[in-house]
């Protein structure tokens, strides 16, 4: 049965669905932008350096967790893995130990991590020689691939006879504090490929780069095995967060 307004008036002062004209409503304030929305136009006026870690990582995780999730996410992967950067190195294995971050999510932050490899691929010098100035670049290059891995990890750089990069390739992975080096497999692989020289990097997860005695020598082994193909081992850099250390400007090959 329809109800009849005249049978039951709004009183004098009501706020509800008809309007008294004798009384004033006031409008409602204006509503103010989402925390996301104002996380991302900020990003794009004022780059990365306006944001801080959590929220720049909240920024990403918001497509594949949605923005109410994605700062409470952002938070836990901090504390798990204390930076940005050691977010975006964790392996899939790790990441998948932290609570309510989806396989979308896993894939979204490997592929962050990728795709910063790639543009420090892009800033490479033309040649990755320890002698020359740019060598830096090769350094910077170094960290983006493996610098905040928390296990020891063992790649090569193959170069060809112009020390242009060939190809760059994880050989082997370890522990915290040791990863296994074969001199055989990497001179193996280095003919497979035509290569002509190697730059061989591994990280310090402790953040020291300094190089134990074992490093010294099964560099000098890799040297020895090289040299019987005519392969030149240029370099072995010891890489950490935040330093490095160049076995040709220790002395050691």
């Amino acid at each position: 049965m329809p109800l009849d307004s005249a049978a039951h008036p709004i009183p004098a002062g009501s706020n509800g669905s008809r309007n008294d004209p004798g009384t004033s409503v006031s409008p409602r304030p204006p509503r103010p932008g989402k925390p996301m929305e104002i996380l991302q136009a900020r990003f794009l006026r004022a780059g990365p350096g306006a944001l801080q870690s959590r929220e720049l990582l909240a920024l990403l995780l918001r497509g594949s967790h949605g923005p109410d999730r994605a700062s409470s996410l952002a938070d836990s992967l901090l504390a798990s893995f204390r930076s940005l950067p050691h977010v975006l190195a964790a392996s899939r294995e790790q990441l998948a130990t932290v609570p309510g971050l989806s396989s979308g999510g896993i894939c979204t932050i490997k592929l962050a991590e990728a795709l910063g490899i790639l543009l420090a691929t892009e800033q490479l010098p033309d040649r990755l020689d320890p002698a020359l100035s740019n060598y830096g670049q090769v350094l910077d290059y170094c960290r983006a691939r493996l610098g905040f891995k928390a296990i020891e990890e063992l790649h090569t750089l193959f170069l060809d006879n112009r020390n242009h990069l060939i190809r760059a390739e994880r050989s082997q992975t370890g522990t915290v504090n040791h990863t296994p080096a074969y001199p055989r497999e990497i001179v193996h692989r280095a003919l497979q490929l035509q290569a002509s020289a190697i730059i061989i990097v591994h990280n310090h997860p402790s953040s020291d780069p300094t190089p134990s005695r074992a490093d010294i020598e099964i560099t000098k082994k890799l040297v020895e095995a090289a040299r019987l193909f005519n392969i030149r081992i240029h370099d072995h850099i010891i890489i950490t967060a935040t330093g490095a250390t160049s076995f040709r400007n220790q002395g050691h090959i």
